[in-house]
């Protein structure tokens, strides 16, 4: 039985690009990181197209690959308002507002540090809470053109 190449998600980061050309992720050259955040989801799919015909094999559908796609990425946590990147001035309200396409990089808690560079705008930032509990907030990046795999961190 092999071991287990499982490794544990505190320690995992997201950064926001906020130096240099911050529209996009390969010229951005400082990052902070965003603050508070619990969890997170990222999912990467790709489109199917519907190749099937009046003679497909036993009348079964056909396929080939389409584009590439990701859904929107969550992040999910405690709403930091003085944390720059939570700030209703300075943070993601304020990309949000303005159309702001950035660079992100997403650091992974391995020992290669594995990240994830992209490019997305804000398409979503609630705050919410309940009489018994913490402010949470729920952020969802829409990624908009490549991404890229590497390791080392931002």
């Amino acid at each position: 039985m092999g071991t287990t190449g499982a490794f544990p998600a505190a320690g995992s980061q997201l950064k926001k690009g906020t130096g240099g050309t911050t529209t996009d992720y390969s010229t951005v050259s400082a990052w902070t990181a965003v603050g508070d955040i619990q969890s997170f989801d990222m999912g990467f799919g790709r489109n199917m197209i519907d190749c099937t015909h009046m003679t497909s094999p036993n009348n079964e559908e056909e396929h080939i690959n389409g584009r590439r796609t990701r859904k929107p990425f969550q992040y999910q946590g405690s709403f930091a308002p003085g944390d720059a990147t939570h700030a209703p001035a300075s943070g993601f309200l304020l990309d949000r507002d303005n159309g702001t396409i950035r660079g992100y990089a997403q650091e992974f808690a391995d020992t290669a540090i594995t990240t994830l560079k992209f490019n997305a705008r804000v398409a979503q930032y609630d705050i919410s809470a309940n009489q018994a509990g913490k402010v949470d907030f729920s952020l969802t990046l829409q990624v908009t053109g490549a991404h890229a795999w590497s390791t080392g961190g931002a």
